[in-house]
């Protein structure tokens, strides 16, 4: 059965390439790589950002580990609680490019699911690019 708010390709690809872009800078900004002068390491963190778009290293480079699986949209309501029982819409607003591992634990066998215990780091992620949520 069909969700009723759908992710559709387009906003995919509209957040993945967000989430692209910020991992790119942050990749860039990690390794002192100033893009006007290094083209070629600017180069390849652009190839790492492309490959992987995962906002979960950018966003925790101590504890997230590395990132495994396919890439996912989470969807997140960007009020402190969210809303229970009810998913958030699926709009750019509220959603972010992890991979499976960081999304949904898969292949982890500590049990542990890097999205729900970092709801905080996403929602300021997500504050940071477009302001204080009116939801």
């Amino acid at each position: 059965m069909p969700h009723k708010d759908p992710v559709t390709e387009d906003v995919r690809e509209e957040v993945m390439s967000r989430d692209r872009v910020h991992r790119f800078a942050n990749l860039c900004a990690q390794f002192e790589i100033d893009p006007d002068e290094d083209t070629k390491g600017a180069t390849d963190m652009w190839r790492e950002a492309q490959r992987n778009p995962c906002i979960a290293p950018m966003l925790d480079p101590l504890d997230s580990g590395p990132c495994s699986g396919r890439l996912t949209l989470d969807h997140l309501h960007r009020h402190a609680g969210g809303t229970k029982g009810k998913r958030a819409p699926s709009d750019p607003e509220h959603l972010v490019t992890l991979c499976a591992l960081h999304h949904l634990g898969e292949g982890d066998k500590g049990g542990r699911i890097w999205a729900t215990a970092n709801r905080t780091l996403v929602r300021a992620y997500l504050t940071a690019i477009y302001g204080e949520a009116d939801d």
